[in-house]
């Protein structure tokens, strides 16, 4: 319940920020945005699927680093510091291959130890209020408030018996404070960056596991998972272009 609380409260913020700064919407220009996104997170779990011995703790850590991906935003100013920003990641798709081996060369054997095949699908949409502390020096601080659409999908094929295939997908919206600086170039063209600093995210979470040991209506899993402030950065490096 306070969770949800929580959501609306900030819904109702951004609804209210969002009506003030559609009163100044006069004089309106159009700008692109081509972003360049880093991300880092850091996942940790003691959520373990299968029996333990006594007196065993169980760990996960995951860490996952990715750098380089575009999206496309166009924005909308005007003469004052409100701007609206819509920005659309296109679908991502990376493909994985990794196995380790074991090769005895007196019984001329090789033998597989790890390894799996890996699919993911990515894509967002963003949209962000900004507002803009001044709007005419060559230095331009601002700051947004976002909330993001994502969408992932997940298959991981396996390369041994030990691990089972599998697939996940997460649909859901994050909530972000977004400080950032735009720098001048000329008339035209100016740099932008900026640090999405995401406070509050909600998902449905779908994860199917092939495991022929358990129940088939067992290996399949829904759930609803929220966080407060994910340990999550993501920086974006974006030129702009004036129209």
């Amino acid at each position: 319940m306070k969770t949800l609380q929580l959501f609306f409260t900030f819904a109702l913020l951004f609804t209210f920020i969002n009506m003030q700064a559609q009163d100044d919407a006069n004089s309106k220009k159009l700008v692109l945005k081509l972003y360049a996104n880093g991300f880092y997170r850091y996942n940790e779990s003691n959520d373990c699927e299968r029996s333990l011995p006594a007196n065993t703790i169980y760990k996960s850590e995951k860490k996952n680093y990715d750098f380089g991906n575009l999206s496309f935003a166009i924005e909308l100013l005007n003469d004052r510091f409100f701007t609206h920003e819509f920005e659309f990641m296109p679908i991502k798709i990376k493909y994985n291959d990794e196995v380790e081996l074991l090769t005895y060369t007196q019984l001329n054997q090789t033998l597989t130890i790890s390894g799996c095949k890996s699919t993911s699908i990515e894509t967002a949409f963003r949209y962000q209020l900004n507002y803009y502390f001044n709007n005419t020096k060559k230095v331009v601080p601002y700051i947004g408030l976002s909330p993001q659409l994502f969408y992932n999908y997940y298959k991981l094929n396996p390369a041994t018996s030990s691990q089972f295939a599998n697939t996940s997908q997460n649909i859901g919206i994050n909530l972000a404070i977004v400080p950032s600086l735009l720098i001048n170039i000329n008339n035209k063209f100016l740099f932008d960056f900026n640090i999405p600093l995401e406070f509050y995210e909600i998902k449905l979470n779908t994860i199917n596991c092939k495991n022929p040991a358990i129940a088939l209506e067992e290996q399949k899993k829904t759930k609803i998972e929220w966080q407060l402030i994910p340990k999550t950065i993501n920086v974006r490096l974006g030129l702009v272009y004036k129209i």
